[in-house]
Formats: C-alpha cells, structure tokens, sequence
C-alpha cells in the first residue's frame, strides 16, 4: 500500500497536483489517518451507533487532499 500512495504522490508532484512534500513521509501519515476504516475492529470500536460507513471515510479523505494540494 505505501508503494503505491508514494508513487500516486510522486506523481501528484510531478504533474504540480499535489504539494512538494516527502513521499514516503506523507505516505506514511496518509495510511496511518485511514487504517481506522481499513482494520474491522478499529472500525467498529471508532464508529459510533454505526454511523454512515462512508461519510467519515469520505471526509478524511477529503481533508487530507486539501492538505496536499496547492492554494491556487
């Protein structure tokens, strides 16, 4: 999975899509805010009375491209 995030970021650089940040760095960090909705038991005990299994993923996902993509 870190390979290819490193690589979707690398590219995202290259093509001025994302931020110059640290790949392999940020790739970390991006895995590790999303294995709450990856791991079945994290996903059990982090969503509460079984809210919408997509809206919070969505978000988070959200939130973390706009932390990586350029102000325009």
């Amino acid at each position: 999975m870190r390979s290819i995030t490193e690589r979707m970021l690398r590219e995202g650089i290259a093509a001025g899509e994302f931020e110059p940040v640290d790949p392999q760095e940020t790739s970390k960090l991006i895995l590790r805010s999303l294995v709450v909705f990856m791991h079945p038991v994290l996903i059990s005990q982090c969503l509460e009375d079984h809210e919408d299994l997509e809206t919070e993923p969505r978000a988070t996902v959200r939130f973390l491209l706009r932390s990586i993509t350029p102000r325009r």
